[in-house]
């Protein structure tokens, strides 16, 4: 299904990779636009190729990954998320990719260690909060998840 306003984005990028069928970033963003007209498969396998060839390379291993994510392909999404955050401890972007890829699978001990590691990396959010939480919550800690949800109305008092 072609999306009218991204087809000149799609057609220089198909004729970018007919130039240079390397181009790893041209893969992603092709895979990125083909995803977001609904040509799933098509895109995830320019993503996949790219991840496949750049397999050391922290930002192409995000994108397959929250590309992954998604299309709600959550166990991959995991995987990809993961090596995503041992190439890039410090992407914070990244490392809260992780952290949903994590919660999607129930790995919620993990989306924890992910949040601590996340924490300082970039400017706290509400998500953050909401998404501790939940977790929390989802590892029987009541407790702890209600002192953070207080902590949250707490400073927004009009939720």
């Amino acid at each position: 299904m072609a999306t009218p306003e991204l087809e000149p984005r799609r057609a220089l990028l198909e004729h970018a990779l007919k130039l240079n069928p390397g181009y790893l970033l041209v893969m992603v963003n092709l895979g990125r636009t083909l995803v977001a007209q609904a040509e799933n498969d098509k895109g995830l396998e320019y993503l996949q190729r790219a991840a496949r060839l750049g397999a050391n390379d922290a930002q192409i291993r995000y994108w397959y990954a929250r590309t992954l994510y998604e299309v709600k392909r959550y166990p991959e999404a995991n995987r990809e998320s993961a090596a995503a955050v041992r190439l890039a401890p410090k992407n914070g972007r990244g490392v809260y990719q992780a952290v949903l890829a994590a919660q999607a699978v129930g790995d919620h001990r993990e989306a924890l260690r992910l949040l601590d590691l996340a924490d300082g990396l970039h400017p706290k959010t509400d998500e953050a909060d909401f998404t501790r939480g939940f977790s929390l919550q989802q590892l029987g800690k009541q407790a702890e998840a209600i002192a953070t949800y207080r902590a949250f109305l707490a400073g927004h008092p009009k939720h």
